[in-house]
Protein backbone atom coordinates (compact mmCIF):
# COMPACT_ATOMS: atom_id res chain seq x y z
CA UNK A 1 0.00 0.00 0.00
CA UNK A 2 0.90 3.51 -0.52
CA UNK A 3 -0.06 6.57 0.67
CA UNK A 4 0.26 10.66 -0.27
CA UNK A 5 -1.83 13.27 1.45
CA UNK A 6 -3.00 16.93 -0.20
CA UNK A 7 -3.60 19.67 2.48
CA UNK A 8 -6.07 22.85 1.22
CA UNK A 9 -7.30 25.65 2.89
CA UNK A 10 -10.01 27.88 3.26
CA UNK A 11 -12.01 25.64 4.54
CA UNK A 12 -9.20 23.32 5.72
CA UNK A 13 -9.37 20.44 4.16
CA UNK A 14 -6.72 17.30 3.45
CA UNK A 15 -6.97 14.72 1.10
CA UNK A 16 -5.41 10.72 2.19
CA UNK A 17 -5.05 8.54 -0.66
CA UNK A 18 -4.18 5.00 0.04
CA UNK A 19 -3.21 2.66 -3.43
CA UNK A 20 -3.72 -0.85 -2.96
CA UNK A 21 -0.77 -3.14 -4.63
CA UNK A 22 -1.19 -3.75 -8.29
CA UNK A 23 -0.94 -7.07 -8.18
CA UNK A 24 -2.07 -9.91 -6.04
CA UNK A 25 -5.62 -9.03 -6.30
CA UNK A 26 -5.17 -5.17 -4.84
CA UNK A 27 -6.05 -4.12 -8.30
CA UNK A 28 -4.27 -0.84 -7.54
CA UNK A 29 -7.51 0.48 -6.21
CA UNK A 30 -8.12 3.99 -4.01
CA UNK A 31 -9.52 4.20 -0.91
CA UNK A 32 -9.68 7.52 0.57
CA UNK A 33 -9.83 9.69 4.27
CA UNK A 34 -11.08 12.98 3.96
CA UNK A 35 -10.16 14.99 6.96
CA UNK A 36 -11.61 18.32 8.09
CA UNK A 37 -11.17 20.23 11.11
CA UNK A 38 -12.90 17.99 13.31
CA UNK A 39 -13.14 14.86 11.64
CA UNK A 40 -12.99 11.84 8.91
CA UNK A 41 -14.91 10.79 6.37
CA UNK A 42 -13.84 7.75 4.76
CA UNK A 43 -14.53 7.23 1.05
CA UNK A 44 -14.54 3.70 -0.43
CA UNK A 45 -12.82 0.68 1.49
CA UNK A 46 -10.15 -1.88 -0.40
CA UNK A 47 -10.53 -4.99 -1.58
CA UNK A 48 -7.35 -6.55 0.61
CA UNK A 49 -8.14 -7.07 4.29
CA UNK A 50 -4.81 -6.14 5.04
CA UNK A 51 -4.68 -3.10 3.52
CA UNK A 52 -7.96 -2.17 5.11
CA UNK A 53 -6.51 -2.98 8.20
CA UNK A 54 -3.73 -0.62 7.78
CA UNK A 55 -5.99 2.38 7.06
CA UNK A 56 -7.76 1.52 9.69
CA UNK A 57 -4.88 1.66 11.91
CA UNK A 58 -3.64 5.04 9.96
CA UNK A 59 -7.25 6.62 10.58
CA UNK A 60 -7.11 6.01 14.11
CA UNK A 61 -3.46 7.76 14.80
CA UNK A 62 -4.80 10.77 13.18
CA UNK A 63 -6.89 11.17 16.72
CA UNK A 64 -10.35 12.41 15.01
CA UNK A 65 -13.60 10.87 15.00
CA UNK A 66 -14.77 9.07 11.68
CA UNK A 67 -18.44 10.37 11.93
CA UNK A 68 -19.29 8.22 8.06
CA UNK A 69 -18.11 5.86 5.59
CA UNK A 70 -19.37 6.13 1.98
CA UNK A 71 -19.60 3.21 -0.51
CA UNK A 72 -19.43 4.65 -4.12
CA UNK A 73 -20.84 1.67 -5.80
CA UNK A 74 -20.71 -2.38 -5.29
CA UNK A 75 -17.85 -3.59 -7.39
CA UNK A 76 -15.70 -5.56 -4.54
CA UNK A 77 -12.86 -3.50 -4.83
CA UNK A 78 -14.49 -0.84 -3.05
CA UNK A 79 -17.05 -2.21 -0.44
CA UNK A 80 -14.66 -5.17 1.02
CA UNK A 81 -13.30 -3.40 3.38
CA UNK A 82 -15.95 -2.06 5.08
CA UNK A 83 -15.83 -4.87 7.39
CA UNK A 84 -12.67 -2.89 9.07
CA UNK A 85 -15.12 0.05 9.44
CA UNK A 86 -18.43 -1.92 10.37
CA UNK A 87 -18.69 -0.03 14.20
CA UNK A 88 -19.36 3.36 12.26
CA UNK A 89 -22.84 4.81 10.03
CA UNK A 90 -21.64 3.34 6.34
CA UNK A 91 -23.89 4.95 3.51
CA UNK A 92 -24.44 3.98 -0.08
CA UNK A 93 -27.13 4.34 -3.16
CA UNK A 94 -29.65 2.12 -3.02
CA UNK A 95 -28.98 -0.22 -5.77
CA UNK A 96 -25.68 -0.53 -4.12
CA UNK A 97 -26.64 -1.41 -0.67
CA UNK A 98 -29.31 -4.05 -2.81
CA UNK A 99 -26.37 -5.50 -4.46
CA UNK A 100 -24.08 -6.06 -1.87
CA UNK A 101 -26.75 -7.50 0.28
CA UNK A 102 -27.93 -10.21 -2.35
CA UNK A 103 -24.59 -10.90 -4.21
CA UNK A 104 -21.93 -9.81 -1.51
CA UNK A 105 -21.74 -13.35 -0.50
CA UNK A 106 -20.97 -14.57 -3.81
CA UNK A 107 -18.14 -11.60 -4.66
CA UNK A 108 -16.60 -12.72 -1.64
CA UNK A 109 -16.59 -16.70 -2.19
CA UNK A 110 -15.22 -15.96 -5.86
CA UNK A 111 -12.78 -13.58 -4.74
CA UNK A 112 -11.61 -16.35 -2.18
CA UNK A 113 -11.42 -19.12 -4.24
CA UNK A 114 -9.39 -17.16 -7.11
CA UNK A 115 -7.02 -15.69 -4.19
CA UNK A 116 -5.65 -18.42 -2.35
CA UNK A 117 -9.24 -20.16 -0.52
CA UNK A 118 -9.08 -20.11 3.16
CA UNK A 119 -5.46 -18.25 3.31
CA UNK A 120 -7.00 -15.42 0.71
CA UNK A 121 -5.89 -11.78 2.40
CA UNK A 122 -10.10 -10.80 2.55
CA UNK A 123 -12.32 -9.80 5.07
CA UNK A 124 -14.35 -13.00 6.59
CA UNK A 125 -18.20 -11.42 5.84
CA UNK A 126 -19.93 -9.01 4.27
CA UNK A 127 -20.67 -5.76 5.94
CA UNK A 128 -23.60 -4.19 3.75
CA UNK A 129 -23.88 -0.03 4.66
CA UNK A 130 -26.94 0.84 6.35
CA UNK A 131 -28.23 3.59 5.18
CA UNK A 132 -29.34 4.70 1.61
CA UNK A 133 -28.06 7.74 0.27
CA UNK A 134 -29.20 9.31 -3.03
CA UNK A 135 -27.62 13.24 -4.51
CA UNK A 136 -27.92 15.12 -1.46
CA UNK A 137 -25.35 18.25 -0.10
CA UNK A 138 -24.32 18.54 3.50
CA UNK A 139 -21.58 21.05 5.09
CA UNK A 140 -19.12 19.36 7.41
CA UNK A 141 -16.96 22.02 9.51
CA UNK A 142 -17.30 24.63 6.29
CA UNK A 143 -16.58 22.11 3.92
CA UNK A 144 -19.11 21.79 1.59
CA UNK A 145 -19.57 17.88 0.03
CA UNK A 146 -22.00 17.71 -3.05
CA UNK A 147 -22.98 13.86 -3.56
CA UNK A 148 -23.91 12.68 -6.78
CA UNK A 149 -25.93 9.50 -8.05
CA UNK A 150 -24.71 8.53 -10.96
CA UNK A 151 -26.10 5.17 -13.04
CA UNK A 152 -24.63 2.99 -16.22
CA UNK A 153 -21.45 4.31 -16.32
CA UNK A 154 -18.24 1.72 -15.19
CA UNK A 155 -20.94 0.64 -12.44
CA UNK A 156 -24.82 0.12 -12.23
CA UNK A 157 -25.30 3.03 -10.03
CA UNK A 158 -22.95 4.54 -7.54
CA UNK A 159 -22.11 7.98 -6.48
CA UNK A 160 -19.51 10.38 -7.12
CA UNK A 161 -18.43 13.68 -4.94
CA UNK A 162 -17.42 17.51 -5.61
CA UNK A 163 -15.73 20.18 -3.49
CA UNK A 164 -16.76 23.16 -4.96
CA UNK A 165 -14.86 25.29 -2.65
CA UNK A 166 -11.48 23.44 -4.01
CA UNK A 167 -12.67 22.87 -7.74
CA UNK A 168 -12.14 18.98 -6.43
CA UNK A 169 -13.27 16.19 -8.41
CA UNK A 170 -13.63 12.80 -6.43
CA UNK A 171 -14.20 10.39 -8.99
CA UNK A 172 -14.00 7.41 -7.95
CA UNK A 173 -14.53 5.25 -10.83
CA UNK A 174 -15.45 7.24 -13.47
CA UNK A 175 -12.03 7.78 -14.07
CA UNK A 176 -8.58 5.72 -13.71
CA UNK A 177 -4.86 7.17 -14.08
CA UNK A 178 -2.36 4.35 -15.69
CA UNK A 179 -4.82 1.80 -14.62
CA UNK A 180 -6.52 -0.40 -17.59
CA UNK A 181 -10.36 0.28 -17.39
CA UNK A 182 -13.33 -1.85 -16.55
CA UNK A 183 -15.53 -1.92 -19.39
CA UNK A 184 -17.74 -4.78 -19.33
CA UNK A 185 -20.22 -3.25 -16.85
CA UNK A 186 -24.12 -3.63 -18.47
CA UNK A 187 -27.00 -1.71 -17.40
CA UNK A 188 -30.70 -3.71 -16.55
CA UNK A 189 -31.25 -4.28 -20.33
CA UNK A 190 -28.18 -5.98 -20.58
CA UNK A 191 -26.83 -3.22 -22.75
CA UNK A 192 -23.10 -2.08 -22.25
CA UNK A 193 -22.48 1.25 -20.67
CA UNK A 194 -19.55 2.51 -22.03
CA UNK A 195 -20.97 4.85 -23.91
CA UNK A 196 -22.98 6.24 -21.07
CA UNK A 197 -19.87 6.67 -19.38
CA UNK A 198 -17.95 8.59 -22.33
CA UNK A 199 -21.41 11.01 -22.82
CA UNK A 200 -20.78 12.07 -18.65
CA UNK A 201 -17.20 12.27 -18.64
CA UNK A 202 -17.38 14.54 -21.57
CA UNK A 203 -19.84 16.83 -20.59
CA UNK A 204 -17.49 17.98 -17.80
CA UNK A 205 -16.32 21.62 -17.92
CA UNK A 206 -12.24 22.08 -17.69
CA UNK A 207 -12.98 25.04 -15.61
CA UNK A 208 -15.34 23.09 -13.02
CA UNK A 209 -12.16 21.26 -11.56
CA UNK A 210 -8.43 21.34 -10.62
CA UNK A 211 -7.67 18.53 -9.18
CA UNK A 212 -9.21 14.99 -9.50
CA UNK A 213 -9.05 12.06 -7.89
CA UNK A 214 -9.32 8.76 -9.53
CA UNK A 215 -10.72 5.05 -8.54
CA UNK A 216 -7.56 3.68 -9.73
CA UNK A 217 -4.25 5.31 -9.71
CA UNK A 218 -2.35 8.88 -8.85
CA UNK A 219 -4.39 11.94 -8.52
CA UNK A 220 -4.00 14.77 -11.32
CA UNK A 221 -5.77 17.30 -12.57
CA UNK A 222 -8.29 17.69 -15.07
CA UNK A 223 -6.61 16.02 -17.67
CA UNK A 224 -7.10 12.80 -16.38
CA UNK A 225 -10.74 12.63 -17.53
CA UNK A 226 -9.58 13.50 -21.06
CA UNK A 227 -7.26 10.19 -20.48
CA UNK A 228 -10.21 7.87 -19.95
CA UNK A 229 -12.26 9.59 -22.58
CA UNK A 230 -9.89 8.74 -24.88
CA UNK A 231 -9.06 4.73 -23.68
CA UNK A 232 -13.11 4.36 -23.73
CA UNK A 233 -13.57 5.80 -27.18
CA UNK A 234 -10.57 3.24 -28.38
CA UNK A 235 -12.10 0.24 -26.70
CA UNK A 236 -15.62 1.13 -26.99
CA UNK A 237 -14.76 0.88 -30.64
CA UNK A 238 -13.44 -2.98 -30.47
CA UNK A 239 -16.10 -4.60 -27.45
CA UNK A 240 -19.17 -2.94 -29.60
CA UNK A 241 -17.92 -4.06 -32.98
CA UNK A 242 -19.35 -7.59 -33.70
CA UNK A 243 -16.68 -8.40 -36.00
CA UNK A 244 -14.46 -8.41 -33.22
CA UNK A 245 -13.71 -11.00 -30.59
CA UNK A 246 -12.15 -10.85 -27.41
CA UNK A 247 -8.84 -11.90 -28.77
CA UNK A 248 -9.30 -9.26 -30.51
CA UNK A 249 -9.89 -6.67 -27.09
CA UNK A 250 -7.02 -8.32 -25.14
CA UNK A 251 -4.53 -7.28 -28.58
CA UNK A 252 -5.89 -3.66 -28.96
CA UNK A 253 -5.61 -2.84 -25.11
CA UNK A 254 -2.35 -4.44 -24.56
CA UNK A 255 -1.15 -3.27 -27.85
CA UNK A 256 -2.65 0.47 -27.26
CA UNK A 257 -1.53 0.70 -23.65
CA UNK A 258 1.64 -1.21 -22.90
CA UNK A 259 2.05 1.03 -19.98
CA UNK A 260 -0.71 0.29 -17.99
CA UNK A 261 -1.41 -1.56 -15.07
CA UNK A 262 -3.66 -4.21 -13.61
CA UNK A 263 -3.98 -6.76 -16.28
CA UNK A 264 -6.42 -8.10 -14.27
CA UNK A 265 -8.81 -5.36 -15.31
CA UNK A 266 -8.58 -6.86 -18.82
CA UNK A 267 -9.70 -10.52 -17.77
CA UNK A 268 -12.35 -9.03 -15.60
CA UNK A 269 -13.82 -6.75 -18.50
CA UNK A 270 -12.96 -9.66 -20.87
CA UNK A 271 -15.55 -12.00 -19.27
CA UNK A 272 -18.68 -9.66 -18.31
CA UNK A 273 -18.10 -8.16 -22.20
CA UNK A 274 -17.56 -11.57 -23.72
CA UNK A 275 -18.84 -14.63 -21.37
CA UNK A 276 -16.76 -17.28 -20.28
CA UNK A 277 -13.60 -17.98 -21.75
CA UNK A 278 -15.15 -20.98 -23.39
CA UNK A 279 -17.77 -19.52 -24.92
CA UNK A 280 -17.34 -18.92 -29.23
CA UNK A 281 -17.15 -14.75 -29.04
Amino acid sequence: MSVSTQRFVDPFLVIHRFESPHIDGGEGVNSYIIETSNCLIILDLPLLDSVAKNIREYADQLQKPIKKVFITHAHPDHWFGLYRFKDFESFSTPKTIDEIKNLGSQYLDFKRSSLGGDDADLPPEVIVPNNSVETFDETIDGVRFSWKLISNVEFLEGLYLIFDQHKIFMAGDLVYNGVHHYVGQRDESGSLCVTNWIDFLSSLEASSFNYVYAGHGPNAGFELIGFSVDYLKCVRDIITDPKKSRVDYRDFVNTRFPDHKVSEMIDISDFFVYGPPDSNS
